[in-house]
């Protein structure tokens, strides 16, 4: 399967970006797509196969942070892929629209017959413009995850009553699913704004427009600090943008953190104790891993 990947930011410095991709260890032949242009702002794309995907974006995330860091400070770049980085199994939603990712949840696909629910059990889930059907492993770990806490009423922590944070929310699956299992409320961001309008939708058809808020955007977006944070995303962008989780957990808060391979579990695992997070346990499902870590100021 092929993967696009665009980046977003000024012209002049897309064009170095390009210059320095194509003149590096990792040559692109016949990836490079076309530039897009649209204000001060331009695109480049890309064109990869899934299975060097995780090495196109880690080299050309290398390149983007060396630019920021030294020809162009005051200006930021956007990867996006188009949540096509994982294939969404073929059988989520079989059964007439019904897919049980986990025992205690069940996800209705919608169509316009259907009318909002607060059904506790269940998630009417539109996954058209985004990620997140609950079928990919990656999806049913974090999931697993929040089952588990909340099932943990009468121990130290449990989900009941926390503030969740779903970093990269796609569909906003994890978010709905976060207060269907107890939290008290939750924020959704997204970098991409079809996936924000989509997860948007979500929480509307799910009746949860009092307890969860979507914004479009990255973590400019965040303010405060939440008791648990959720972060499904490919590895390049778990290394870029994830370094920030801690600085967003309340002292004793826990982390999420999906969507790299079991092959990468170590490296992810040393990446985010170096920014202050412990790790609890880990799991994995086929190959792909999952890491529920805790913020201490001191580990």
């Amino acid at each position: 399967m092929k993967i696009e990947i665009a980046i977003e930011g000024p012209r002049e410095a897309l064009l170095i970006l390009l210059q320095r991709a194509e003149g590096g260890a990792w040559r692109p032949e016949n990836q490079f797509e076309r530039m897009e242009d649209s204000g001060e702002r331009s695109r480049i794309i890309f064109i990869q196969e899934e299975a060097g995907l995780d090495h196109a974006l880690s080299r050309l995330s290398r390149i983007v942070t060396n630019l920021e860091r030294t020809l162009f400070p005051e200006n930021t770049f956007q990867f996006r892929t188009k949540n096509l980085a994982y294939a969404e199994p073929k059988g989520a939603g079989r059964r007439g629209g019904l897919y049980s990712p986990i025992p205690s949840l069940e996800i209705q696909s919608w169509d316009p017959s259907l009318k909002p629910t607060t059904d506790l059990d269940g998630i009417i889930l539109d996954s058209k413009n985004a990620f997140g059907t609950g079928g990919h492993p990656t999806t049913r770990l974090c999931l697993e995850c929040l089952e588990t806490l909340a099932g943990n009423k009468t121990q130290d922590w449990g989900l009941e009553g926390r503030e969740v944070l779903d970093f990269g929310c796609g569909t906003g699956l994890l978010a709905i699913a976060a207060v269907k299992m107890g939290a008290s409320r939750a924020m959704g961001v997204d970098i991409v704004q079809d996936a924000a309008r989509t997860a948007e939708r979500n929480v509307r058809l799910n009746g949860l427009t009092d307890k969860i808020i979507i914004r479009w955007g990255d973590w400019n977006q965040v303010h405060g600090r939440y008791d648990l944070i959720l972060a499904n995303l490919v590895a390049s962008a778990l290394l870029r943008s994830g370094g920030q989780i801690s600085q967003y957990l309340k002292e004793g808060g826990r982390a999420v953190i999906s969507g790299f391979s079991g092959k990468q579990m170590e490296d992810m695992e040393r990446f985010f104790r170096a920014t202050g997070l412990k790790t609890i346990y880990r799991s994995s499902l086929d190959v792909w891993g999952m890491l529920f870590m805790e913020h201490r100021s001191t580990i």
